[in-house]
């Protein structure tokens, strides 16, 4: 049990918040610059029930990736929660009229950029004996560690190196006061509640509270949040039980900026033309800009719509086998999973929005 601690903030007041699901459906029924494209909608899904039907889905999930971690139950839920901790903000402007240095790092032999390369000086870091994964290193660590933790190979560093530090320094602390110095004891308190955990989550580590405005409404995103659970989840649920959690299907995708990018490209988003002439100015959007909430709430109104209609795709005889039920959690996967095995079609069609925070 964690050590009770005195003078700790208060629990986050969420009252007046919608949450992700809800955020979508209310930001849906306003939209102006992004819109829902039924026929992409369909085509999504179809390609995913046929890859569920072959078996295929299971190389975009979070084991498949030679970069995650395949340690014990502690070890992997340590580094879980670093990793999600500063899982944030990996791109570099991708504008050929300024091309800037990309965040890339070899890693055994293979070049890993964005998220895997920031997984992989993980890896790095722990193999040289650096215990980055421990909340004592967390709530220590300083910029200039995590400068030449997240080295690149070109020799700058990862994005944001300050807030990075700031977060896992706060997050550090946070496990030591409340969870006796590891979220594998915020696991063992949600009694396997997806859903508990993320109150867990957002109740106790401030940087995962990604709140926003849309149309004077207060509106939760919480991927980080989200992601740290199903990341959990997916890794660990078949050998430890309190992470089988047993409501995954409560999760909404984790709206980022990749995920919506692949929707478009599918055609199952639209944008208007002048959100799209916009993007290709490569210029960063402002946090909290109704561009972003409509790009980020739409996003998980798509995802749940690809959902239904992969539900609608199931027969008798899908069921009579046992065949496994998607989430929104598991299209999110896939999509980012598909456009980081061939990127330059997606990148040709339409560019990811650029905002830079700490919470996606």
């Amino acid at each position: 049990m964690a050590k009770e601690q005195k003078n700790i903030e208060p629990l986050y007041d969420f009252t007046d918040s919608l949450w992700p699901r809800e955020a979508g459906k209310y930001i849906a029924s306003r939209a102006k610059y992004v819109k829902i494209q039924q026929t992409g909608v369909e085509k999504v899904a179809k390609m995913i029930y046929d890859e569920l039907k072959t078996d295929a889905l299971g190389s975009s999930n979070f084991k498949a990736s030679t970069v995650h971690p395949n340690g014990s139950e502690r070890e992997c839920i340590d580094w879980i929660f670093t990793m999600d901790t500063i899982n944030f903000s990996f791109w570099t402007n991708p504008n050929p009229g300024r091309p800037e240095p990309k965040f890339e790092v070899t890693w055994n032999g293979k070049r890993e950029t964005g998220y895997n390369a920031a997984a992989a000086c993980i890896n790095r870091a722990l193999s040289k004996g650096i215990p980055i994964t421990s909340a004592e290193f967390m709530r220590d660590v300083t910029v200039d560690q995590i400068k030449e933790i997240f080295k690149s190979d070109n020799g700058t560093s990862i994005p944001l190196p300050e807030l990075r530090a700031a977060v896992l320094n706060d997050a550090g602390r946070v496990l030591i006061e409340r969870f006796d110095g590891s979220f594998y004891n915020c696991i063992k308190e949600c009694n396997r509640s997806a859903l508990k955990l993320v109150n867990i989550i957002l109740n106790n580590f401030k940087s995962f509270r990604d709140v926003s405005k849309y149309d004077e409404k207060t509106v939760l995103f919480i991927k980080r949040a989200q992601i740290l659970v199903a990341d959990t989840y997916q890794c660990l649920s078949s050998k430890y039980e309190p992470a089988n959690f047993n409501d995954m299907d409560q999760l909404t995708m984790f709206a980022d900026y990749r995920v919506p990018q692949v929707l478009c490209y599918f055609n199952a988003l639209e944008y208007v033309k002048e959100l799209k002439d916009f993007l290709w100015t490569y210029e960063v959007m402002e946090l909290g800009h109704a561009y972003e909430a409509e790009i980020r709430g739409m996003s998980i109104y798509c995802c749940d719509r690809i959902v239904e209609e992969i539900k609608a795709l199931r027969t008798a005889e899908d069921e009579a086998k046992g065949l496994q039920q998607i989430t929104a959690t598991d299209v999110d996967f896939y999509l980012w999973c598909l456009r980081r095995k061939d990127p330059e079609p997606v990148e040709k069609a339409v560019p990811f929005h650029l905002v830079r925070c700490i919470y996606y």
